[in-house]
């Protein structure tokens, strides 16, 4: 079985971390299943995602957006673009 068809994983948020002050310009990364992508939401919009980032082999994705305080989740999404996971936790961020 390959690692996008095997049992969905809840994706990682390592940047920014719960609570953290950015400023507009955010760097996201973490970790979730090569070959699949990562879709980011705003807690305030779970229709429409803020970005989606591709998984790289070594199972890392990052993705940069300019923006102001938010809060977001993540989830895991497959290469035929269905969501597979259940949500990361919510990561509320803030300007300085």
């Amino acid at each position: 079985m390959s690692a996008a068809n095997s049992s969905p994983v809840t994706p990682v948020v390592d940047v920014p971390q719960d609570g953290s002050k950015t400023g507009l310009f955010v760097r996201f990364e973490g970790t979730g299943t090569p070959g699949n992508s990562v879709r980011v939401y705003s807690t305030k919009d779970s229709l429409n995602p803020l970005f989606s980032q591709v998984v790289s082999p070594l199972g890392s994705w990052l993705n940069h957006q300019d923006f102001s305080s938010l809060s977001f989740y993540a989830v895991e999404v497959s290469a035929d673009g269905k969501d597979i996971s259940p949500p990361s936790p919510i990561v509320n961020i803030s300007l300085t």
